[in-house]
């Protein structure tokens, strides 16, 4: 068995669900209270059918996914996966911080 540097710990998955539940939040307020689009297709048609089912299916996705990171927190590839969540929602996170400023910002 190799040794793995590991980086991330459990404090870092508790980061990652604040960050998808934020992404969650955000993306229903966006479509709910401005009809903006959800970005990502495979979503997309479940925010347009029903919110709620969207916000389940999202959980459901997601949830599942986390509970494997920490299972296997201490393989590589988990390291990794974590890694790369943690980049791509903190990247929608700017995004809809960003979206957040645009639609509060007067004369838009």
């Amino acid at each position: 068995m190799s040794n793995v540097i590991q980086c991330f710990k459990q404090a870092h998955l508790r980061i990652l669900l604040l960050l998808i539940i934020l992404d969650l939040v955000a993306t229903t307020c966006w479509y709910v209270f401005f009809g903006i689009e959800e970005a990502n297709p495979l979503l997309s048609a479940q925010i347009k059918d029903s919110p709620l089912n969207f916000i389940l299916i999202k959980l459901g996705l997601s949830l599942p996914g986390l509970y494997l990171l920490k299972k296997y927190i201490n393989k590589r590839i988990a390291q990794y996966g974590i890694a790369i969540l943690l980049l791509c929602y903190y990247v929608v996170a700017l995004i809809h911080i960003m979206i957040f400023f645009m639609l509060m910002t007067p004369g838009q």
